[in-house]
């Protein structure tokens, strides 16, 4: 700045005290909103555990893959028939 002097090596902070509460407040303030927007999304999709068993791998349900290519069969197949030859065309992304 012209017609001051700064020692050598001093930072922005340090010659602007309050610029360094400023940045501290606006990031206190930004994590104090953020927070409470990731704890709810958390809750919307948390759902009761249930521990995986063996029996559930050898006879598991064909809505639910709990392993690659949906079983110990190794097919890739889903015996699930809500997408067909006929409605595959309406496919559309989500």
């Amino acid at each position: 700045m012209p017609g001051h002097s700064f020692p050598e090596g001093s930072t922005v902070t340090q010659r602007h005290p309050s610029l360094r509460s400023k940045v501290l407040t606006a990031l206190i303030l930004g994590f104090a909103m953020l927070a409470p927007l990731e704890t709810s999304a958390q809750d919307r999709t948390q759902r009761a555990f249930r521990p995986l068993t063996q029996a559930m791998l050898n006879d598991p349900d064909p809505a639910d893959w709990l392993m690659w290519r949906g079983g110990y069969a190794n097919w890739g197949y889903s015996p699930l028939d809500q997408i067909t030859a006929e409605n595959e065309n309406d496919l559309r992304l989500a």
